[in-house]
């Protein structure tokens, strides 16, 4: 647990001396902190990434035993076989061919993932720091560290967001089907283009409650069928009731952002705060079905982006910093003591014996 919370301590001292300083001047050299935060951090989390104990958090021995099945596959039985998502199963026997050693193959696809994901945020996030905050407030490093297909998935479609900005529908589409091919879930990615590019004006917030209603209507009647199409039948794991807590931070944190956005912010974040609805209507449906909770990453991920920047415009920005650590320190205490979903605590490297 010490280098978690070495980890959030360094991600919060840089968050305020980011905010407050874009310059560091050290002798005659001046670093802009923006990218003395990026570096740091980036490799910071990397590292403890790669360096984690092979079968740290859940869900890795099911990941090694396929990883050896697929590698010993060939080609064209893999491309025949009745396999959905071929395109992990592929990247899976393409590093197959270069190693054996599963935890190079793990080491390989966490740096994917992760520098896919910190790409998005140095491109487009006013403080990197606080994107990393939410990356670990919001239980993304555990994600990442034992998901790895829908972590994966989760990223491409991150960069894929660039695509619903421009309005560019067909390269949007083609990655979206990428990143399906690695995990099938991410066909719900294609939702947020009609979200954030509606052709109808929002009058009143009625799109937003008609799509509520929708998310009520879709959790309550028909999600544990759509779910028997995938590749896995995960209509009879099916969990109901739980999620609540969840959706009323959500609801209480989109209150916060609407307020700010609205008094403060350019529409150059209209896009991203659009998205961010998308939470909303997907952690609804997680309390009619548990699976769908993870779905939810794949919209949470933005407000790594979106946040940053909304305090790169707000007059107080140390104030509205504040809130945030405040936020995000109590999901970190919840995923890192309290649940520990992803059992990756006490952390565990492969130098131990």
């Amino acid at each position: 647990m010490t280098i978690y919370i070495v980890l959030w301590i360094s991600i919060i001292i840089c968050c305020f001396i980011e905010v407050n300083f874009s310059v560091v001047k050290i002798d005659r050299l001046k670093i802009r902190t923006r990218k003395l935060s990026f570096v740091f951090l980036y490799l910071f989390i990397l590292l403890l990434g790669i360096l984690r104990e092979e079968f740290l958090g859940v869900d890795v021995y099911n990941y090694r035993s396929h990883y050896f099945e697929y590698g010993n596959i060939g080609f064209m039985e893999l491309l025949k076989g009745a396999y959905f998502e071929k395109g992990y199963i592929i990247l899976n026997k393409v590093i197959y061919i270069f190693t054996k050693d599963f935890w190079t193959f793990k080491a390989i696809l966490y740096f994917i993932t992760f520098t896919l994901f910190s790409f998005v945020i140095y491109k487009n996030s006013k403080y990197i720091s606080v994107s990393y905050l939410f990356y670990i407030g919001f239980g993304f490093l555990g994600f990442n560290f034992c998901i790895l297909r829908q972590a994966l998935s989760v990223s491409i479609c991150f960069c894929a967001f660039q695509f619903i900005k421009e309005k560019k529908a067909v390269p949007f589409i083609l990655s979206i089907i990428l990143a399906a091919t690695i995990h099938q879930t991410a066909i719900c990615y294609l939702l947020l283009y009609p979200i954030v590019n509606g052709f109808y004006k929002d009058r009143f917030g009625l799109k937003k409650i008609f799509l509520v209603i929708l998310a009520i209507t879709i959790g309550n009647n028909f999600l544990p069928y759509l779910f028997r199409f995938g590749i896995n039948d995960y209509s009879t794991e099916a969990v109901s009731g739980t999620g609540y807590n969840m959706l009323v931070l959500y609801i209480f944190l989109m209150i916060v952002i609407r307020i700010l956005y609205k008094n403060h912010c350019e529409d150059s974040l209209k896009s991203e705060y659009n998205s961010l609805y998308a939470i909303i209507y997907f952690q609804i449906d997680a309390i009619f079905f548990s699976l769908i909770s993870r779905m939810v990453n794949y919209f949470s991920v933005m407000l790594s982006v979106f946040v940053p920047n909304l305090i790169f415009y707000y007059k107080k920005k140390n104030l509205l910093l504040i809130f945030f650590v405040l936020l995000c320190t109590l999901m970190f205490y919840i995923s890192f003591v309290i649940n520990d979903p992803t059992q990756i605590v006490p952390y565990s490297s492969i130098f131990k014996k």
